[in-house]
């Protein structure tokens, strides 16, 4: 049963079969089943309702020329394509001003589409996501469509996701037209990670059964055993894995092994420079990739080593997905070179808010801190502990033990004293600095953090600047800034 509401072909040809009016009727049933308000965090809206809605409002909500306009764009499409549509508020069919997709149905769809919205400042009412199970010729043309959750679907079609955002009427039209162009490549790579979820998973976790079974000296740390966990303990619901690449790395140099990569990492050419040194195994760095998902607009790099002991090398095993390979010659040729593990993602709540005592390997640092400061008064155990628990967990990577006492001895120091304390990082690619500042809870408002914001980003000659705040009933309040330097910047220019 092919839709169309308004009695008109998709594509204006006569091939197309006229939708019945029960049809009509049940793929409305299907947007208003999915109609939401925006969420709390989104540029102001007029107005919105939110679900569930009233089916005697479904013929103002969900009319048969928006349906109409809908089935047009949808009419043909592709594999892996996205449609886009623009509707001003002097559309003809007066549904406008809005904006329309069809894609294909994944995980992280409507998060992207959202945070997008958000992210660009695109002021919306509403948004209806309905799930079509559709049929389609060789050439994509729309044949037949059902709501997916329809008894009648036929198991061969292939799920879609009809997407209908009734814009607001101060919507920035610019701002529209630039959500527009962008939202082709995100889905694309929501789509992608959709796709090798499974097998993102399987690298990872396969990695970490390798560190734990290794005998012959690829991974020579007595960290081993610990990262190990660490990966188990990001794949259990801890990291969003976006990315995978296998690069060998030399002289500062990395070249990626093209069979390796999985996820938005099959849709980018661009390779990073080697990000470990020979006595890393495990490093954490931030990419300027934009990730449109609620954990956070940069992803970050977890990287392990491997080392590949030149032509005599053992390879590890560990190819995409976790399966078995063979040593294709990927990585030899040299005593000093070595092979990095990229895995690209995102920490999720749980993770940022995880305890700092069940985190594998950063609880045996936090621990050792805590051994070196036994036996000062001055600096109590518990104390130092909770002001530990206030380091974003992200930063916990970059610090060892000796540097996790340096800093809670230096705030617990701050005592009472009435000044701020700051604690900068800059990251190996030189994209990013990371700026952590203490100062008393009593002092902190929005225009102390505006002010404090200005003077990192003059200072450090960013070019955007985002923040994480924690204010609770410490004396201090915590605020993380993460400034974005200017494209070209060199490690050697960053002075912290």
């Amino acid at each position: 049963m092919t839709v169309n509401p308004s009695g008109e072909d998709f594509d204006g040809s006569a091939n197309t079969t006229v939708l019945r009016k029960d049809a009509n009727a049940k793929l409305a049933r299907a947007y208003l089943q999915t109609y939401q308000g925006p969420h709390g965090d989104a540029p102001s809206a007029d107005s919105a309702i939110t679900a569930p809605v009233d089916k005697s409002v479904m013929g103002r909500l969900v009319s048969p020329a928006l349906l109409a306009a809908h089935s047009r764009l949808g009419g043909h499409r592709s594999v892996g394509e996205t449609k886009v549509a623009v509707y001003g508020a002097d559309d003809a069919g007066r549904f406008g001003p809005a904006l329309q997709l069809v894609t294909d149905q994944s995980q992280m769809l409507m998060d992207s589409v959202t945070v997008l919205l958000h992210r660009q400042g695109v002021a919306y009412a509403a948004i209806m996501n309905p799930t079509f199970r559709v049929r389609r010729d060789s050439s994509g043309q729309l044949v037949d469509m059902w709501p997916a959750a329809d008894p009648d679907a036929p198991r061969d079609g292939v799920d879609e996701t009809w997407i209908h955002v009734a814009l607001s009427p101060s919507a920035d039209s610019r701002k529209v037209t630039e959500a527009a162009e962008t939202l082709p490549h995100v889905l694309a790579d929501a789509r992608q990670v959709a796709v090798d979820s499974a097998a993102l998973n399987a690298t990872l976790v396969g990695l970490a059964n390798t560190l734990d079974a290794d005998r012959t000296g690829l991974f020579p740390s007595y960290d081993r055993r610990d990262v190990a966990a660490l990966l188990r303990w990001l794949a259990d619901g801890h990291f969003v894995l976006l990315g995978y690449q296998r690069c060998a790395v030399r002289d500062g140099e990395a070249s990626v092994d093209p069979a390796s990569r999985l996820g938005v990492l099959r849709l980018r050419n661009d390779v990073f420079p080697q990000l470990t040194g020979p006595d890393d195994l495990l490093v954490l760095a931030q990419a300027t990739m934009p990730s449109f998902l609620r954990y956070g607009a940069y992803p970050f790099i977890v990287v392990v080593r491997e080392n590949s002991g030149g032509q005599e090398r053992r390879d590890s095993g560990i190819g995409s997905g976790g399966q078995e390979r063979s040593d294709s010659g990927f990585g030899s040729g040299g005593h000093d070179q070595a092979v990095e593990h990229r895995f690209v993602g995102l920490f999720t709540v749980a993770a940022t808010n995880a305890n700092v005592l069940e985190i594998p390997l950063i609880s045996r640092r936090v621990h050792e801190a805590l051994a070196l400061a036994q036996g000062d008064p001055s600096h109590p155990g518990q104390l130092m502990l909770d002001i530990i628990q206030t380091i974003p967990r992200s930063e916990l990577f970059a610090l060892s033990a000796r540097d996790l006492l340096d800093m809670a001895r230096a705030v617990v120091d701050l005592g009472s004293r009435r000044r701020a304390l700051l604690f900068m990082r800059a990251d190996q690619l030189a994209h990013f600095v990371s700026c952590l500042v203490y100062l008393p809870r009593d002092r902190y408002t929005t225009a102390v953090r505006l002010e404090m914001q200005d003077i990192l980003v003059r200072e450090l000659g960013g070019v955007s600047i985002e923040y994480t705040a924690r204010v609770s009933e410490s004396p201090w309040a915590v605020v993380h800034f993460t400034v974005r330097l200017a494209a070209g910047s060199r490690p050697a220019d960053i002075d912290t």
